[in-house]
């Protein structure tokens, strides 16, 4: 309770503070309690007495829950995404978490939850009305070019919500002058009708690094992730991988001295830990909550392959809106840290671009060690047209006792398109050269 005894009374503080009661008592299914203030003034003593009262009333459980609009969706979606099932507490807190995980499915343009009052005073049943996006499939396609990469290209197809039970397919391909790369990709939400998430991805990547010294990467091979809630907002997740890399030199362009020709091995165990609690808008772009990402990949040893080395990844962002208006103001916070031991030349973490450091050319930096920060401040003008202005940051660190520092800033733009989210970006690093950016999908 705020203000507590010997503070300067404020009526917004005592507000809040009856609110958050309110609360409390709603999450644990007491939605009927009463709570009411009154105050006694001491004008002489310049004191106020705050009484508080408070009627509990009943405790309330989950009747039956009720659905409306889900035309192709089947209940299997709801079922693994809600918190609460029949008999449980009603509780306002679940209620409003439960809402969140549906609408971040992107099933739904919109979610509504309504209690629905029945003969018992201690039961309410829960209607949702749900409206389904008209298209969960997707053919996506586009193309750029600079002088550095020439013309390059994508396109992707792929199916969200399958057969209606929150299963998806796609096939991606990427190509141009540095790039030639396949991926078919499925997952399986609530893989065998467990809370347990499945994702397979099958591919072939063809990289070609060029400057005074290049090298074509070839890899081949396949992962295999399981992912499993772990509380309310985490969840694990464990990713097996098997790769085959070749490395081969360009056409008079000589290797670096780092690198030999060859095939290598690759078996690798990679366990990580997401929080994730972002409160996305109608245009669904998070507006707020935190998103979090801990992880390690371990390859070689006794996991077999002729690789050996280990990769750590920290990724943790953070939203909030200045107002409850859709069109307020969103300030977005990045930081990312990735760091290795062992790592082979073809291994280590490349910076520059529009994903990493936006100002620079890309893949312009490559080192064992990165530690990359950004802050955006968006302002969505359409629910389909985001604009921002941009800071990125980056510690490059070659070795414990060679680091660069670099930075860049600038502003862009995301546009929602049928074809799907297309990003312009203008950014200026140190040298006060401009670049231009463009892609596909969200960043973060």
């Amino acid at each position: 309770i705020r203000p507590k005894e010997g503070e300067v009374f404020n009526i917004r503080k005592l507000r809040k503070s009856i609110q958050r009661i309110q609360n409390m008592y709603g999450d644990k299914g007491y939605l009927y309690t009463v709570v009411r203030d009154n105050l006694k003034f001491n004008r002489k003593a310049a004191l106020v007495d705050i009484e508080i009262f408070i009627q509990e009333k009943i405790q309330v459980h989950l009747g039956k829950i009720k659905l409306e609009g889900n035309k192709s969706t089947k209940w299997r979606v709801f079922k693994h995404t809600l918190l609460l099932h029949k008999g449980d507490i009603f509780s306002t807190d679940k209620i409003r978490e439960s809402w969140r995980r549906l609408y971040n499915l992107g099933f739904f343009e919109k979610v509504e939850m309504e209690p629905l009052y029945t003969s018992d005073p201690s039961v309410l049943d829960l209607l949702i009305k749900v409206k389904e996006k008209e298209k969960t499939g997707k053919l996506l396609f586009g193309a750029s070019y600079s002088s550095a990469s020439g013309v390059e290209g994508f396109i992707q197809f792929s199916k969200d919500n399958l057969w209606g039970e929150g299963k998806m397919l796609s096939l991606d391909w990427e190509f141009g002058r540095k790039r030639d790369n396949y991926q078919l990709s499925y997952i399986d939400r609530w893989w065998q009708d467990t809370p347990t998430r499945l994702e397979l991805d099958v591919y072939n990547r063809e990289y070609k690094f060029y400057d005074t010294e290049g090298y074509i990467k070839r890899s081949s091979g396949v992962d295999i992730s399981l992912g499993r809630p772990w509380f309310s907002n985490f969840t694990f997740y464990l990713t097996l991988n098997s790769q085959k890399t070749r490395i081969s030199s360009l056409e008079n362009i000589p290797l670096p001295s780092d690198l030999k020709e060859g095939e290598s091995s690759y078996q690798s165990l990679k366990p990580a830990i997401v929080w994730d609690s972002r409160v996305r808008d109608e245009a669904f772009n998070s507006y707020s909550g935190f998103y979090g990402l801990v992880s390690f990949e371990k390859s070689g040893g006794f996991l077999g392959g002729n690789v050996n080395f280990t990769k750590y990844f920290l990724d943790l962002r953070k939203y909030s809106r200045s107002g409850k208006f859709w069109r307020a103001p969103i300030l977005a916070l990045r930081l990312r840290g990735k760091w290795g031991e062992n790592l082979p030349f073809d291994e280590e973490f490349y910076t520059g671009g529009q994903d990493t450091l936006r100002g620079y050319r890309q893949n312009e930096f490559k080192s064992p060690r990165v530690l990359l920060g950004t802050v955006e401040l968006r302002v969505p003008l359409t629910q389909g047209l985001l604009s921002y202005i941009f800071f990125d940051t980056a510690d490059i660190q070659y070795s414990f006792t060679h680091q660069d520092y670099k930075n860049g800033f600038g502003f862009g733009m995301r546009i929602t398109s049928p074809v799907g989210i297309i990003r312009l970006d203008y950014g200026i690093g140190e040298s006060g050269e401009p670049r231009i950016y463009f892609g596909m999908g969200d960043v973060f």
